[in-house]
């Protein structure tokens, strides 16, 4: 084994412990420090207070499947790479594995060395893709990536702090705000009367004064065009042209979509300024010990043959992979129960509030806002989430 490779931790998921036994005796001779679990829920709690370098997981356990924990380690774990193990030679199951992210696939009864060089193989795939993170980026950005605690986001959001409050406390831009916001809202961490009242301390929108003749007959706030452009070309950031204005991040960005459209301000000189290269993400984890991260099929009730997965779910609504669409967009969704309910599949109509398409094997993800349910459908979805749901 490679020096580099030395002590690599592994975690060892399996409901047998003769299996895990087996690995173990595989893999710490090479040089590995081992870690067994005997289910996925047992493997999440590891994973939150220790740090492991790669997981090595069963797909059929009971409770929690290999896959489903596969997803929550792609989403709130993204650096260690997951192996899946299974006794059934399923081409179908295979390909889902590696399109939500696994590393390796390896099927039952397996070999030493098929262990040993999935195993080496992946972590270092896992050390060049570090280093060619830590290459293509300059070395006072090695910081990129910023972890916006979700809950402490949440009670920002709910406790009447308006956007420049809340950009200030986490150095967050108006985009970045506007996106995360959207993500709390898509999981259900913020209910629609949270979204009202937060639209209520400052403009959405706002008029812009083009003749400047100080007309103020304008239900919306009016933002004389002169000094609006003055001030963005004098290198005002976001934060301070709020300040400014008196705008939210939803007003800051309606001002710069009117000025572009009516000219006043050149596509180059609004692209031009200055913006953080930073990558602002949410940890969800104090989240999914509330909901767990599943992988379901879902589609489009008028497309039924595009099936995708949903992960996160609540009541207000959920996240999808392969469902493709834009922010806005309404869709009619199917979710498939199985036996996880009593009812039949779950049919509502849902809108977009947030996607993106570089998702896992470049599947679309996307976030989704229930906006029409029916009471029995919406009594099978909280008898679903109950089914699913890790800890109360």
């Amino acid at each position: 084994m490679a020096e580099t490779d030395h002590k690599a931790r592994i975690l060892v998921v399996d409901d047998e412990p003769d299996v895990c036994r087996l690995l173990c005796r595989y893999l710490v001779p090479e040089g590995y420090e081992c870690t067994t679990a005997g289910s996925g829920e047992s493997a999440v709690k590891h994973l939150e207070t220790e740090d492991f370098d790669m997981v090595m997981s069963d797909i059929m356990m009971p409770g929690m499947s290999g896959i489903d924990l596969l997803a929550i380690i792609y989403r709130l774990f993204p650096s260690v790479p997951v192996i899946v193990v299974t006794a059934v030679d399923d081409r179908d199951t295979g390909i889902m594995a590696m399109e939500l992210g696994a590393a390796g696939y390896i099927i039952k009864p397996f070999r030493k060395n098929d262990i040993l060089i999935n195993v080496a193989t992946a972590l270092k795939r896992r050390r060049t893709k570090s280093r060619m993170s830590q290459l293509t980026q300059p070395a006072e950005r090695k910081d990129r990536r910023v972890i916006i605690p979700a809950d402490d986001l949440r009670q920002s959001a709910t406790s009447g702090m308006s956007d420049v409050d809340i950009m200030q406390r986490f150095n967050l831009s108006s985009d970045s705000l506007i996106d995360l916001l959207s993500q709390l809202h898509a999981s259900g961490q913020l209910t629609q009367a949270d979204v009202s009242r937060r639209e209520s301390l400052a403009p959405q929108t706002v008029a812009v004064d083009i003749a400047e003749k100080g007309d103020a007959d304008e239900k919306k706030p009016v933002i004389r065009v002169g000094e609006a452009v003055e001030s963005i070309r004098t290198g005002m950031d976001d934060l301070a042209l709020m300040k400014r204005f008196g705008l939210s991040a939803k007003g800051l960005k309606s001002l710069f979509r009117k000025l572009l459209d009516t000219g006043f301000l050149r596509p180059e000189e609004f692209y031009g300024r200055s913006r953080s290269d930073q990558e602002f993400v949410l940890d969800m984890r104090q989240e999914h010990r509330r909901y767990l991260v599943v992988t379901t099929n879902i589609w489009e009730a008028d497309r039924p043959g595009t099936v995708g997965q949903f992960r996160d779910v609540t009541e207000h609504g959920l996240g999808t992979v392969g469902i493709r669409a834009r922010v806005g967009e309404k869709k009619s969704l199917v979710i498939e129960t199985g036996a996880e309910t009593k009812g039949g599949n779950i049919c509502f109509e849902a809108g977009c509030i947030w996607s993106d398409n570089g998702g896992p094997e470049g599947l679309a993800v996307a976030g989704f806002q229930i906006r029409k349910i029916s009471k029995e459908d919406m009594a099978n979805l909280r008898e679903l989430i109950r089914a699913l749901t890790l800890l109360e």
